[in-house]
């Protein structure tokens, strides 16, 4: 009998499909893994492939377990029906001869049965530092999409401005005038620092104090009359 170490584990929540047309083995699986991870979610089993299709597409999983030895259509038969998987797989079977076919697949794992309590928790952190370095990739991506704009309050409502569309600001006395690269001009009740203080300084350059200009649109300079064309 194998005996299981309590590890506890700080992942995010995972979210598991386990799919074996053997009930004993989906019923031992989901036994280790409630046992040995703390932050995991089982919400789903299934005993063949079609099953398994309709509840990969129904619960969008983080994660499936899948054996490759099942009745009609096998575990790389349903891996072949999914055109892009938004889900990571990790391969559960008796047999050791389906490991190059397993990665060809895109499995991160292949654990043999019976199963060794080492090879499934280094199986499931794999997959873990995977969807956390997503997670964070799609965090720093949406934040660096928030802040690729200027929110700008006016009388009217509230104007939400890409770097992208200005062309440059010019300081009046108790206003700005922000041109925009499509010719049109708004002007907005705020100094020009105030203004500048939110711009990323690798697009948006200040060369006098009454000007901010965005670099990308600087096509040259005249040293005779001093001017950024």
């Amino acid at each position: 009998m194998l005996l299981l170490r309590s590890i506890n584990c700080i992942f995010a929540t995972m979210r598991i499909i386990i799919i074996d047309d053997e009930a004993n083995g989906r019923e031992m699986l989901k036994s280790l893994l409630e046992r040995e991870f703390e932050n995991i979610t089982i919400i789903a089993e299934a005993s063949s492939a079609f099953e398994a299709r309709v509840l990969i597409n129904e619960h969008k999983p983080d994660l499936i377990f899948l054996d490759v030895n099942m009745p009609m259509l096998n575990g790389f038969d349903l891996l072949q029906s999914f055109n892009n998987k938004s889900f990571y797989t990790i391969i559960i079977s008796a047999y050791n001869n389906y490991a190059t076919e397993a990665l060809k697949q895109g499995a991160i794992g292949y654990i043999l049965k019976p199963i060794i309590s080492e090879e499934l928790h280094e199986c499931v952190k794999n997959v873990q530092r995977l969807i956390d370095s997503k997670k964070s990739q799609e965090i720093e991506t949406n934040k660096s999409n928030a802040q690729r704009v200027v929110v700008m309050s006016t009388h009217k409502g509230t104007d939400i401005i890409p770097f992208d569309d200005i062309l440059y600001v010019f300081a009046q006395v108790n206003y700005i005038d922000v041109y925009l690269a499509s010719g049109s001009k708004n002007n907005y009740a705020k100094t020009l620092k105030a203004f500048y203080e939110n711009l990323p300084k690798d697009i948006f350059y200040r060369p006098h104090k009454s000007f901010v200009i965005n670099t990308k649109f600087i096509t040259g300079y005249d040293k005779i009359s001093r001017n950024i064309i």
